[in-house]
């Protein structure tokens, strides 16, 4: 028996009509609804760094998302730990972010669990919808990967900085931050 696959159209009319609410700790990938994984204070942490270290460079020019909804479709709703968005006057109020909204996204993974889940479902959603990088932040192995040049449903390029290197951005030349400053102390 193969599981039925749900459209974003579909998966936000079960949220407009209360099915899923904002209490259910859910995504939409590949048109599969997933739980999402508990956040833990590792994880926040992590978030809360590089809110931070990123506000400091881009201030009020773009927009930070942390863990809302970005609408990729046909099939998938993720919602990456923390995404980068252009500045929009209204905060998206009307529509969630799309791809061509998004400059950067990254997923926080503080389980071998969660870092399949982000390198064998959610990377190759993003590389499909053509986001340009997504960065995972492997805490178990206090490591940043860096994701570019997606193509069909894979990044084509993959580079890893270390905890005690700088990391910068292909797409965004300014964005430069030492990794110490993401990744919580051991």
């Amino acid at each position: 028996m193969t599981t039925p696959r749900l459209t974003t159209t579909e998966y936000n009319h079960l949220v407009e009509t209360g099915v899923l609410t904002k209490d259910d700790r859910i995504e939409l990938l590949n048109g599969v609804i997933y739980q999402k994984p508990r956040v833990t204070p590792k994880n926040s942490s992590c978030v809360m760094r590089l809110d931070r270290a990123i506000y400091q460079q881009f201030g009020s020019k773009t927009i930070i998302s942390r863990r809302g909804p970005i609408e990729l479709p046909p099939d998938s709703e993720p919602e990456p730990d923390f995404a980068l968005l252009r500045y929009q006057a209204d905060y998206y109020a009307e529509a969630h972010p799309s791809s061509a909204d998004i400059l950067l996204i990254i997923e926080v993974a503080d389980s071998a669990l969660e870092r399949q889940r982000d390198r064998d479902i959610k990377l190759p959603i993003y590389a499909r919808a053509g986001i340009q990088e997504t960065w995972l932040v492997n805490l178990p192995e206090s490591r940043i990967e860096i994701y570019t040049s997606p193509a069909d449903e894979a990044y084509q390029e993959m580079r890893t900085v270390q905890r005690e290197q700088t990391v910068e951005s292909a797409v965004l030349p300014q964005l430069k931050l030492a990794a110490s400053d993401i990744l919580p102390k051991s």
